[in-house]
């Protein structure tokens, strides 16, 4: 199990006794966050036509299953993220959250993400999406904790490689280490994600929930009564 660093900070005082924990992409949100993101830099002249094509190209690949979640953030990685400045970048992800965040937010997953806080829950973002875009958007969702796949930067502070994923595996092993962070069991948690791809994180939590899940996730709903909303 890989050490969760996003723990380290988390306050020991924290006593909620209920978990509710989000995938972001297709969950949260609308869509893709960085497909998003890859836009508004293609309107801001960070990305050539081209440029935006690949990374287009490439998405579809991974939908059509050729690429894996992995194979496609290391592609875009060396294309576009490589050598880029981290402080540009998290000025071009602040205009972007800006002028976008309310039309990528999907209301019924923010519903249930309100009414989680409301009730006192530690809420989480669980993503394979970059750090800079789920820290961003965690922060200003209210989230209590959040980890993402994570850039690792030189010291000119450019991003120079790609530190560890969190996919699937890596969400399950973060809820593990949070229930014993706060002396709880999965019973108490509840997941929510789209994707059968995040099959092992719903079935870390006492209740997974499908969130407009793709067709082998809304099977595996039905088959165990798990909610679709």
């Amino acid at each position: 199990m890989r050490s969760n660093k996003k723990l380290q900070n988390f306050p020991k005082s924290c006593n909620s006794q209920r978990i509710s924990c989000f995938d972001l992409d297709h969950t949260l949100l609308r869509g893709n966050c960085c497909r998003f993101f890859g836009s508004h830099l293609y309107r801001h002249g960070f990305l050539s036509v081209f440029n935006m094509l690949y990374s287009l190209s490439c998405y579809c690949l991974h939908k059509q299953g050729v690429f894996s979640i992995a194979d496609l953030q290391r592609k875009i990685f060396q294309r576009f993220f490589l050598g880029l400045s981290q402080t540009v970048i998290q000025a071009q992800v602040k205009q972007f959250l800006d002028i976008h965040l309310n039309e990528l937010i999907y209301p019924p997953a923010m519903e249930r993400l309100r009414q989680a806080q409301r009730a006192g829950h530690c809420t989480v973002i669980l993503s394979s999406s970059p750090g800079f875009l789920v820290g961003a958007l965690a922060e200003r969702l209210g989230v209590d904790v959040w980890d993402a796949t994570e850039y690792a930067v030189d010291k000119n502070h450019c991003f120079c490689s790609i530190e560890y994923f969190m996919l699937s595996d890596d969400k399950a092993d973060f809820i593990e280490s949070l229930t014993q962070h706060l002396g709880v069991t999965k019973q108490v948690v509840t997941a929510y994600s789209d994707s059968i791809l995040d099959l092992s994180f719903l079935q870390t939590a006492g209740q997974a929930v499908g969130v407009n899940p793709d067709r082998a996730l809304r099977a595996h709903c039905l088959q165990n009564n798990w909610p679709i909303i």
